[in-house]
């Protein structure tokens, strides 16, 4: 997601993100919560279900949970660890905030948001 972006865009939202690190099982967010953020799978295996059927696995290098930094509607997605995971947890209020020094994240963002309207990738 964030390949064409430049050491000091990286470096903001390193500083902006948390880490989180997940068993097997255990669910990072449920369809239908209040969205506030974006996380990057670093490590691990996640799998995406939409009404309990799965609809993709994300690896390391991966994103979900990006429409959370658009507005503020319900996930559209359960998303749960297949295998112990690292994650980075990016706030929406820290994106933000981002955008207006570093224009260039909001367009990977959209760049995902693209694809997956697409098709190129139900995530």
């Amino acid at each position: 997601m964030f390949a064409d972006l430049g050491a000091d865009e990286l470096l903001a939202l390193a500083a902006l993100s948390d880490d989180l690190t997940v068993g097997e099982g255990a669910r990072i967010f449920a369809e239908g919560e209040p969205g506030d953020a974006l996380f990057v799978v670093v490590e691990g295996r996640v799998r995406v279900e939409r009404k309990a059927e799965p609809v993709a696995e994300l690896d390391a290098g991966e994103c979900f949970g990006e429409l959370a930094l658009l507005d503020d509607g319900p996930r559209s997605a359960t998303v749960v660890a297949a295998k112990p995971t690292e994650l980075l947890r990016i706030g929406r209020d820290d994106f933000l905030d981002t955008l207006s020094m570093y224009p260039a994240v909001g367009r990977a963002v959209l760049q995902i948001l693209a694809r997956r309207l697409r098709g190129d990738g139900d995530r």
